[in-house]
């Protein structure tokens, strides 16, 4: 009936006008913040036919970061390994994908080697279309180490002197995340227990310890 082909087209034409915006949002993050976007609706004999073009124009560039790690971690290795490795480049194409990448990547390794108080003082990304350029800054404030607290173990099926050694890690070791995952493994491995979890309780803030 012509009133729902009418609705249709009307739908329709409220999408096609949708699509040079949200193209434009889609393409910020990659760099491009001033595409040239152009539509054309076209009727079919079994609908409609749209055609959207898209110039992404010319990248804004990243000419600057100053990514810095500060506290008690601040010349630890496997921190500055991230920043070593991480794709964000100066004088390449911005990314915000890469920037978020970073930035995610500093925190989960500053909190799984022990520095769970770990937090950005400072994260920007400041972008200049007009100009084409970009600047990040990162400050990432480590805090001080934890390391591990004591270990409560509940289960009443096998010796405790057993089940611990399976842990891997002591109390008193630097706190890492990857050595729980590996008691973890450990503890499924041996087969004694259907269930296993193996998780940190609320740090202790005062002695820098994680129970």
């Amino acid at each position: 009936p012509p009133g729902i082909d009418n609705r249709r087209r009307v739908l329709v034409e409220r999408l096609v006008q949708r699509a040079p915006g949200e193209a434009r949002k889609a393409l910020r993050p990659f760099g491009y913040y001033e595409p040239q976007v152009g539509t054309e609706l076209t009727p079919t004999d079994d609908g409609w036919r749209a055609r959207i073009t898209i110039d992404p124009g010319k990248p804004v560039m990243l000419v600057e970061q100053h990514i810095e790690i500060t506290g008690a971690g601040g010349d630890e290795r496997f921190l500055q390994q991230v920043i070593a490795r991480s794709p964000l480049r100066t004088g390449a194409r911005l990314s915000h994908p890469d920037y978020d990448q970073l930035k995610g990547e500093l925190l989960r390794t500053a909190a799984g080697q022990g520095y769970l108080d770990a937090t950005f003082t400072r994260a920007e990304l400041q972008v200049d279309p007009a100009a084409r350029e970009a600047r990040a800054h990162v400050t990432l404030d480590t805090g001080l180490r934890y390391r591990f607290g004591p270990t409560t173990i509940e289960q009443d099926f096998v010796k405790e002197s057993l089940v611990r050694r399976y842990l891997r890690y002591r109390e008193g070791d630097w706190y890492d995340a990857a050595a729980l995952l590996r008691t973890q493994f450990a503890l499924d491995d041996s087969q004694y227990f259907a269930v296993v979890e193996v998780l940190p309780e609320e740090r202790d803030r005062e002695n820098r310890i994680a129970p």
